[in-house]
């Protein structure tokens, strides 16, 4: 394997954290019976951290190189180096989101909030 596959897995793991967490911290704030999923209907939207865009970018750099890699014969140690950076950007991404300072209200209010205030 060309990427090493724990790294992958823990890019994964971040964004599948990410989704629950907020799936979580949304619903606490949505009452009952209100739509928790529907991004036009929730209360909270997530706001994407310096280092996440980062993250991004590098994971995108790093994929593309690996599937550059046997075609333009790119040192294993360059992809390997790689995938270490992204890992620690990976890593400090997900810690970013911790203090829920990303999350911010979205001023969506819900069709029956919004009757009530007609």
């Amino acid at each position: 394997a060309i990427l090493p596959g724990p790294i992958v897995g823990l890019w994964l793991a971040r964004d599948v954290a990410l989704v629950i967490a907020t799936y979580h911290t949304v619903s606490q704030v949505t009452k009952e019976g209100q739509a928790v999923t529907d991004p036009s209907r929730t209360p909270l939207k997530v706001e994407p951290t310096m280092i996440s865009k980062v993250n991004t970018v590098l994971q995108f750099v790093t994929l593309g190189t690996g599937i550059m890699q046997p075609l333009v014969g790119i040192p294993p140690n360059a992809i390997l180096g790689l995938c270490w950076i992204t890992a620690g950007t990976t890593i400090s991404s997900a810690l970013s989101y911790y203090d829920g300072a990303s999350l911010t209200k979205s001023g969506n209010m819900l069709h029956d909030e919004k009757n009530k205030n007609e």
